[in-house]
């Protein structure tokens, strides 16, 4: 052989080997790709039923008669207070105050913020997983076979070659 045949054969060799490591990366980050996907799957439901769970949550609040319910807390405090029982009465108007001293529409505020929170976290894992599979579309199987087999021709005879001397 020729001292060009033999370069232009390790060169060969060497585009082979860097063929197989590039392949072998994308067949790892697409591993990784569909993992992801499946994980995140996996999530969106649980976000789906915490998203209902917290929209329903609001909505009853939003209709709890809060005043009556102080009023009649007090009435209750009342009649206790006339039955000489110092430490439930203490108790009920502790919690009559309470209620009355809570900002009901903060509340209902704050629950809206986390129900508008959890929708922007599903809209952007939403965006991710359309980005993660527009990458799987746009991997070329057919360039990635075709790139596999013709690494195989190059490196089988390496192999038969090693195989004779190991």
């Amino acid at each position: 052989m020729e001292k060009t045949e033999k370069e232009l054969l390790l060169w060969k060799r060497v585009t082979g080997g860097a063929v197989l490591g590039i392949l072998a990366a994308m067949l790892v980050l697409t591993v990784c790709a569909v993992r992801v996907l499946i994980q995140f799957s996996s999530y969106e439901t649980r976000i789906d039923a915490i998203v209902n769970r917290l929209d329903a949550v609001s909505q009853e609040l939003s209709q709890v008669p809060i005043e009556e319910i102080a009023g009649t807390l007090h009435g209750i405090s009342t009649e206790l207070d006339s039955a000489d029982i110092q430490g439930i009465i203490r108790a009920v108007r502790s919690l009559s105050d309470q209620l009355e001293a809570m900002d009901w529409e903060e509340l209902s505020r704050q629950a809206d913020g986390i129900l508008l929170d959890t929708q922007e976290s599903l809209a952007k894992a939403g965006e991710t997983m359309e980005k993660a599979a527009q990458a799987l579309d746009e991997l070329d199987i057919e360039a990635l076979n075709a790139a596999i087999a013709d690494l195989q021709t190059v490196i089988e005879p390496l192999a038969l070659l090693a195989g004779r001397f190991g």
